[in-house]
C-alpha cells in the first residue's frame, strides 16, 4: 500500500513524472500500443472514481470503466 507523507509526491504526480520520463523508442511497437490503451483505461477508471456532479455525469454518459475486472 502506498503511504502518503508530506515529502512524497501525490500518486497523480508520480504517474505524471513516470509518463514524462518514458521513452517510447525503448519499447517494442506492440507493447507501446498496449501501454497506451492501458494507460487510457486506467486514467478513465481513476477519473470515474472521483466524487462530485461532473464525474457522476461522465459516469452516466460513458459508463464506469472499460476494464471490467477492475471496476464495478
Amino acid at each position: 500500500m502506498l503511504m502518503k507523507n508530506s515529502t512524497s509526491p501525490s500518486t497523480g504526480n508520480a504517474i505524471a513524472g513516470f509518463a514524462d520520463r518514458a521513452v517510447s523508442t525503448s519499447v517494442k511497437p506492440d507493447a507501446r500500443k498496449l501501454y497506451k490503451r492501458n494507460i487510457l483505461d486506467n486514467l478513465g477508471c481513476a477519473i470515474s472514481a472521483f466524487p462530485g456532479a461532473p464525474f457522476a455525469a461522465l459516469r452516466e454518459q460513458f459508463g464506469l470503466c472499460t476494464i471490467k475486472s477492475r471496476c464495478k
